[in-house]
């Protein structure tokens, strides 16, 4: 049986922001894909976290502490 490890939120964090870096949003005029610049990356990040406390507090659940410590990591990248 496998086991997985929790990531740290500083690990979260840096998943979270490399996977919206990737999206390739177009091309540009030679043909190399067009992606999201860090800062906008880094915001959309950010709202995802947001999202994802609202949608704990909404479904009743109070552990959330992760989550923030995933916002702060952002901040930091």
């Amino acid at each position: 049986m496998k086991t997985y490890r929790m990531q740290t939120p500083k690990e979260k964090a840096t998943e979270i922001l490399q996977r919206f870096e990737a999206i390739v949003l177009g091309e540009k005029k030679d043909g190399t894909p067009f992606t999201m610049e860090r800062a906008e990356a880094k915001e959309c990040a950010e709202i995802c976290t947001e999202e994802i406390i609202g949608e704990l507090y909404d479904r009743g659940i109070r552990e959330t502490q992760y989550w923030y410590n995933v916002q702060d990591e952002l901040k930091e990248l």
